[in-house]
């Protein structure tokens, strides 16, 4: 029997980003390994479950289990939302980790690790604190059992904003490598700073001046003598050698010490030579000592001027960037951790799962769609990274903590169904997350300040928006367009979620679903700067 054709608005349209993946196949299995990796599988199995549900509907939960995950989550959140509280013993093992542990799994680690505010670096430097040693910290990320705690981690520096908790960690953690190196009289973080400020005092300096008084400043960070200062790197290794001993010692809170670095060669100059350590310290046979800084992506640009996204291809593995996928797995791991019964299966750990999977196993926390499973609304796990995300591609691990903690609190007292987080909680949170990332992003990147407060001050916002209507320089939209803030289509201008809400812009009717569809295509084209 002959059944009617569908109406033209009964056809669904979901548009798919360009995949030059797919422009040459060499076969059938070629072709269908390749769909997996543009997310099509993803979409056409969604599609297919809207028409027929394969799966029965997931069991209505009870008040008496949900309030206390919701209360656990909302209280997990936020203590983990700020890395400066010290709060939190496990991690999530990235792939960023997991490659920087690899590579340097039988040897002192030699990296940079870049990554925006709030994608995780505090955090990450503070559990190499909390290992106190490379061999901890490595088999952690690579979920094995080192044969023996090996690599003292010293602290160098670390950020002005750490509290007590956490500052208890990086004395423990300097104690414990005092000990096994037996050194005395080290630098306090306040003689470090003072040195680094009058070094920076000096402005006839080039990099190897710079290379030498980092290295000092290392040096006498562990109480060891240096001598001259072109001397402080091979009497430092030569010390390690005679002990053998390695060490690694681990900077963060650069931001604090370079606050004028787009005005000031000095302070590139200064901050370029030691981001070049890492590379010193590859080309030194048998060497002993390890560094690992932690720093933000616009002191980079500012510090490398040219071939910065040479430099940051270098350290690309191990770059703090939380692509759709690891943001997905953050989430779950952070369900998990607060004791939602995710649908993971029984031979797969967080830490490896597909994109497909995470989106899965994350069904029970917030649903499958932002309403019915047979609603037309949005796929939640695609809504919430899009609505996070920059139209850059990057979503930071900061504003998907945040929102999980708003959800939850704002879950209290909502009625139960098949899920822990509701709906209308998950929509609610947006808002709040967009206006501390607003006021975050402003004291990250300066120049971002007057550029958003001009827009703040117009009286009516809508999106899209006319550029020149707006009073903005042709080289103020470039820059919002290279940081991923606005997104030029048919000469209008765009706003990502996250920064839409906070800075104040209305939507006309149906536009929503169009910034997110931007912010779903911006995963395609991600840099590591």
């Amino acid at each position: 029997m002959n059944e009617a054709a569908p109406a033209v608005s009964d056809i669904q349209i979901d548009e798919m980003p360009f995949a030059q993946e797919l422009l040459y196949l060499r076969s059938f299995t070629d072709a269908m390994s390749r769909l997996h990796t543009t997310g099509m599988s993803s979409r056409m199995s969604d599609f297919v479950d809207d028409v027929i549900p394969r799966k029965p509907a997931l069991p209505q939960l009870s008040e008496e289990t949900v309030a206390p995950v919701r209360a656990h989550l909302a209280e997990m959140c936020n203590r983990l939302e700020f890395a400066e509280s010290g709060q939190g013993e496990k991690f999530l093992s990235t792939a960023p980790l997991r490659a920087l542990a690899k590579e340097f799994q039988d040897q002192p680690p030699a990296a940079v690790i870049i990554g925006s505010k709030g994608s995780g670096k505090t955090y990450t430097y503070l559990q190499l604190v909390r290992a106190k040693y490379w061999s901890n910290f490595a088999g952690a990320a690579l979920n094995v059992t080192m044969s023996a705690e090996t690599g003292c981690i010293w602290p160098v520096l670390h950020s002005s904003n750490l509290q007590a908790s956490a500052l208890q960690l990086v004395d423990a953690c300097k104690r414990q490598a005092a000990t096994d190196l037996h050194l005395t009289n080290s630098f306090t973080q306040t003689n470090v700073e003072d040195a680094i400020r009058e070094s920076l005092s000096h402005d006839r300096t080039d990099e190897t001046w710079w290379r030498h008084r980092w290295f000092t400043l290392i040096s006498r960070s562990m109480g060891l003598a240096v001598g001259a200062e072109n001397e402080a790197s091979s009497r430092l290794i030569d010390e390690l050698r005679r002990q053998a001993k390695p060490a690694t010692a681990v900077v963060d809170g650069l931001e604090d010490l370079f606050q004028d670095i787009e005005t000031r060669p000095v302070q590139q100059t200064a901050l370029r030579a030691l981001l070049k350590i890492p590379n010193y310290l590859r080309e030194v046979p048998d060497n002993p000592l390890g560094v690992v800084i932690f720093v933000r992506a616009d002191l980079v640009r500012a510090a490398i001027p040219q071939n910065v996204k040479q430099f940051a291809r270098q350290y690309q593995n191990y770059s703090l960037r939380w692509n759709q996928e690891e943001a997905l797995r953050l989430a779950a791991w952070l369900a998990t951790e607060s004791g939602v019964q995710l649908q993971l299966l029984p031979s797969r750990n967080i830490e490896t799962l597909t994109g497909e999977e995470a989106r899965n196993a994350l069904v029970p926390l917030w649903g499958k769609k932002l309403g019915p499973e047979n609603s037309k609304e949005a796929r939640t796990a695609e809504w919430v990274v899009a609505a996070l995300s920059d139209f850059l591609g990057q979503i930071q691990a900061r504003d998907l903590v945040r929102l999980l903690r708003y959800s939850a609190e704002k879950s209290a007292g909502l009625p139960v169904g098949d899920r822990v987080l509701p709906a209308r909680a998950i929509r609610d949170a947006i808002r709040p997350c967009s206006d501390q990332k607003v006021q975050e992003i402003k004291q990250e990147i300066p120049p971002l300040k007057d550029i958003f407060e001009k827009l703040q001050r117009q009286p009516d916002k809508r999106i899209p928006f006319d550029a020149l209507e707006y009073g903005l320089k042709a080289e103020e939209i470039h820059f919002l367009e290279s940081i991923g803030v606005v997104l030029e289509e048919s000469g209008q201008y765009y706003l990502p979620e996250i920064f839409r809400l906070g800075l104040g812009f209305l939507l006309p009717r149906g536009a929503r679903p169009k910034v997110l569809s931007l912010a779903r295509r911006s995963f395609e084209t991600q840099s590591p700067l």
